[in-house]
């Protein structure tokens, strides 16, 4: 079992300014008036993220998608900006709070 003393420098040794991409796949729905013009699909996203400080990361994720049924045609994008803020660690075990904005704009 690990002390304290080093837990806490496994935190304080994790690298700052440091930037992360990654592709996320996921299903899409499609709601209210979208409904009737577009099937639900599997789709990708693009995530950003930045460790900023021991504390917060701030995040991003880019979604783009086109859904079609029946000759008809729902264009999906979106972007979504957060901070991502880390409550305590304790071994591998960090709790975390998010919160951000989403602009999203289906045509």
């Amino acid at each position: 079992m690990r002390s304290k003393v080093e837990s806490i420098k496994s935190f304080t040794n994790r690298k700052l300014k440091v930037h992360s991409l990654g592709v996320g796949i996921g299903q899409t729905f499609l709601q209210g008036d979208f409904k009737d013009h577009g099937e639900d699909k599997i789709t990708a996203d693009l995530f950003y993220n930045y460790s900023a400080s021991h504390s917060f990361d701030f995040l991003a994720n880019f979604h783009y998608s086109t859904h079609e049924y029946r000759k008809k045609k729902v264009t999906a994008t979106g972007l979504a900006l957060g901070i991502k803020a880390k409550m305590f660690n304790f071994d591998n075990f960090s709790p975390f709070a998010t919160g951000g904005l989403g602009f999203y704009s289906p045509k």
